[in-house]
């Protein structure tokens, strides 16, 4: 079952794929200082929406009228699944950056996607590295309006039904030095896109919350900061884990949903498919 999964969208969304590839990755990748950030991110983010549209996932996006308001922000958020930065993309009309390991860059089509909205690529094993490019990233963008994703967990929860990897402390250093407020979110859901069960819709859980401004970070000092957005986000997370379950027992993943995302209070997903 997983393999015909994974096999429906393959052939679903390789033409759409390569046509963006040849028409506009790859050229763009070759020139991409030359082209406005804000057009290279309206291209990704109009694939990235193809792709999610063929994945029968059903996402219950609550607090999505705060994504891309206001000020530059820093959104971190737990990591379960590859498909977790489409999904800030997908629903943030403002162009955002994401903070990836460098490995990702010898992902086909997704590590030039994510390079084309300036991403920045780190070292895990490497911090002192990690902590020169946020830097660099801080004075490059400085006065753009422009987001950022990261995951402090650093790598993907394998075990999505129990509780979180550790925050690492230093991921909000990159707040602090790009005076980005702070902004959790929370997923759940994403991570069955492909188990071996069939459904007819999957489930996906998000939640954002209020934003934090990036001075209480040195006030609380790092270490006791990250401990706290811990707390919040998994707290959030095992109640969803339970919504989750109940959802599954009350036969709801067997019913076609109308549409795959629903806001609130928001009705439409802002600026899909169009030019700003």
């Amino acid at each position: 079952m997983k393999i015909l999964k994974w096999l429906r969208i393959f052939l679903l969304c390789l033409p759409k794929v390569i046509w963006d590839y040849f028409s506009y990755i790859l050229p763009y990748s070759k020139k991409k200082d030359s082209i406005p950030l804000d057009e290279r991110y309206r291209r990704v983010r109009k694939t990235v929406i193809f792709v999610l549209k063929k994945t029968k996932m059903h996402i219950d996006f609550s607090g999505a009228e705060k994504i891309g308001q206001g000020s530059p922000k820093l959104y971190i958020c737990n990591h379960a699944n590859f498909i977790d930065p489409l999904l800030m993309i997908a629903f943030n009309p403002r162009p955002m950056g994401v903070v990836a390991k460098k490995e990702v860059t010898k992902i086909p089509v997704a590590g030039k996607l994510l390079a084309l909205i300036d991403g920045i690529f780190i070292d895990r094993d490497d911090p002192i590295s990690t902590l020169r490019q946020f830097r660099d990233a801080s004075k490059r963008f400085s006065g753009k309006m422009m987001d950022w994703l990261i995951f402090p967990e650093g790598t993907r929860n394998r075990f999505p039904y129990g509780v979180m990897n550790p925050f690492h402390a230093g991921t909000f250093k990159f707040a602090t030095m790009g005076k980005l407020n702070v902004v959790p979110i929370y997923m759940f859901g994403q991570h069955r896109l492909f188990d071996s069960v069939w459904f007819r819709n999957y489930p996906v859980q998000i939640k954002v919350f209020d934003e934090i401004p990036y001075q209480q970070i040195s006030e609380e000092g790092t270490t006791q900061f990250a401990e706290r957005m811990y707390g919040l986000i998994n707290c959030e997370v095992q109640q969803a884990i339970e919504n989750d379950r109940v959802y599954r027992e009350e036969g709801k993943t067997k019913k076609k949903v109308k549409r795959w995302y629903t806001l609130s209070p928001m009705k439409e997903l802002v600026g899909y498919g169009k030019k700003k």
